[in-house]
């Protein structure tokens, strides 16, 4: 149950706890002692998620908040920048029943955007509140809402008329019609509970062993795993005479963590003789059954990658971002104004576009 609807879900996320116990039992009856050994440690794997691992990652974290002058300049340079205003601004809305979706509408990122023109004046101001304060708005009357909870209404309202403005013929009226859409609800990620579910204790068995593997082989290539503070990384000390290079960081995408860099990372580094420094930071929290780096806030995190380079002696890096690491490389960003130099290209070519960095 969420707001009021029922949210479909999908049968193995809907099968009782009792019944998975029972098939487990059932199943170390047929299997002998081996078979009762799995059954048990995949229960005590349920437990430990149920009752400690779920419950963690649940907590919300206070954004960090900006000056007015930050979030205006924020907010005109997304609007300048994304390629559809209409499609940026609708794609962050969801509608709570499937049966209010339009089939003829495109899919947008793996679900059904919204129709533009079921947007209300009130929706569009709780999208912005939460992605300019990272807050929800309060309550109001009449199937509107108030500013409140540290949002400024006469901020929030300038927003809404600029995008109003920015939306030309996609908006005909040039406003939003007044209201509340009750039938579809804002993206807040960071303020929505975490959705996760539970998965077999041999899938990540699976996983670790093919992080250690991996370990081995980085092992083998002179690198050595550190950690400082809540960051977890993977370290090759260069071995260039003089003035030294500026180290490369390299903040991995989705999967395997390092596993699919290997090959790159060994390409690179023999076509410069290993002569700079390497160093291959952990994401936060995936892809293993235990957490590599803890998640932390923005700031923290680039506050301890910043005394990472200094406890190895450099104050500056060359840093590298590919899929969601481009995500934590603008939380490094932010504080300062890097210089940036974007490329893009297919995964597979993965080493020409590192390799373009100079």
């Amino acid at each position: 149950l969420r707001t009021g609807n029922v949210k479909r879900v999908g049968p193995m996320h809907s099968v009782p706890g009792c019944t998975l116990a029972l098939l487990a039992f059932v199943l170390a009856a047929a299997c002998g002692q081996a078979g009762a050994l799995l059954c048990a440690v995949e229960l005590a794997y349920a437990a430990y998620y149920f009752a400690a691992k779920k419950p963690r990652i649940q907590p919300v974290r206070p954004a960090p908040q900006m000056t007015a002058a930050e979030r205006w300049d924020l907010w005109k340079r997304c609007i300048a920048h994304v390629p559809s205003v209409e499609g940026f601004s609708r794609g962050w809305f969801r509608y709570l029943e499937d049966d209010l979706r339009d089939s003829r509408l495109p899919e947008g990122g793996g679900r059904q955007m919204v129709a533009f023109a079921d947007l209300r004046r009130s929706n569009v101001k709780h999208w912005i509140a939460w992605g300019l304060w990272g807050r929800k708005l309060q309550p109001g009357k009449h199937d509107d809402d108030a500013a409140g909870g540290g949002v400024d209404a006469d901020e929030l309202e300038r927003y809404v008329q600029h995008l109003e403005k920015n939306l030309g013929s996609s908006l005909p009226s040039g406003r939003f019609p007044e209201g509340m859409n009750r039938d579809i609800e804002v993206l807040q990620f960071s303020l929505e509970p975490v959705r996760c579910h539970w998965k077999p204790f041999c899938v990540f068995a699976i996983l670790e062993l093919a992080w250690f593997g991996f370990a081995l082989v980085l092992f083998a290539m002179g690198f050595s795993y550190r950690r400082k503070d809540d960051v977890a990384y993977w370290i090759r000390e260069g071995r260039a005479a003089g003035q030294p290079k500026p180290p490369v960081v390299l903040l991995h995408g989705v999967g395997l963590g390092v596993l699919p860099y290997i090959s790159m990372l060994g390409w690179i580094g023999k076509q410069e003789g290993w002569g700079r420094t390497w160093i291959a930071v952990e994401s936060p929290e995936y892809p293993r059954y235990h957490a590599t780096s803890l998640m932390s806030v923005p700031m923290d995190y680039a506050r301890t990658l910043k005394n990472v380079l200094m406890a190895h002696g450099s104050a500056e890096a060359i840093f590298l971002g590919h899929s969601i690491g481009t995500v934590y490389l603008t939380w490094v960003s932010v504080p300062r104004r890097y210089h940036h130099h974007s490329i893009r290209g297919k995964k597979n070519d993965a080493r020409a576009m590192i390799h373009a960095t100079g």
